[in-house]
């Protein structure tokens, strides 16, 4: 049986935070994305102190490998994916990803929001402010799940593993920086198959997400990488 993929999505991820948590803004000049999407996906403040990485227990550990294994197995893959924000609104859209560092998300019409991973920068467009943003996709949460040689250990700490009778929850955040946020998989167990993933950001705010239809080792057109600006492209971003 092949396995369902995780993502984001891990950030993913992390990767389908709502993009309006807060209301953009214009300062002098300036567009001020507030408490966005793309703010989600970077990290924030380093400077924040790091208290050390929780104990693992030696059977957590043989859990962690397992679904190290199996992350690392998913090379290709396309699914819908249903977004449940804290104020229990929800949202449809399609996701692909081709590891290593590619991920294109978009949401049903009409809602244009649009995020694309192209292996070296995290595009994200603003659809209802009409406006775009870059980041390198090493400095995104998305790296966690995009990377070619994924490991839950090194620069990310596996926070917490809860395991019940057949499903295991498994909460990842970054080393240098725990306090951007977290994000927790939830897989119903042996075999692992990803359920859902939740995102909790820098503020305690939480957005869950479902995949289904799940297609596996799918042949992707690298075009479905490529981002164009919509503003470029007569405000198309499909």
């Amino acid at each position: 049986m092949k396995p369902q993929l995780l993502i984001l999505s891990c950030t993913l991820l992390l990767l389908a935070a709502p993009l309006h948590a807060q209301e953009p803004s214009v300062k002098n000049g300036v567009y001020s994305p507030g408490n966005s999407l793309m703010q989600k996906l970077s990290k924030a403040n380093p400077s924040q102190k790091d208290e050390g990485e929780p104990e693992i227990k030696t059977g957590d550990k043989e859990e962690i490998a397992r679904i190290q294994n199996y992350l690392n197995s998913i090379k290709t893959m396309r699914a819908d994916f249903t977004q449940t924000s804290s104020d229990g609104s929800s949202v449809n859209g399609k996701v692909a990803i081709s590891r290593p560092g590619k991920m294109r998300l978009e949401y049903e019409a009409p809602n244009e929001n649009l995020l694309v991973a192209d292996g070296a920068f995290m595009h994200v467009w603003d659809g209802k402010a009409k406006t775009g943003s870059s980041i390198p996709l090493g400095t995104s949460l998305a790296d966690i799940i995009l990377r070619d040689d994924l490991k839950l250990n090194g620069d990310i700490t596996v926070a917490e593993i809860k395991k019940y009778p057949a499903a295991i929850h498994i909460t990842l955040v970054q080393n240098d920086n725990p306090a951007a946020g977290s994000i927790t998989l939830e897989f119903e167990d042996r075999p692992l198959k990803l359920k859902n993933w939740r995102v909790m950001d820098g503020q305690g705010i939480e957005t869950r997400v479902s995949i289904y239809n799940q297609v596996m080792d799918v042949s992707i057109p690298s075009s479905t990488f490529f981002y164009r600006d919509p503003n470029m492209h007569g405000g198309r971003v499909r």
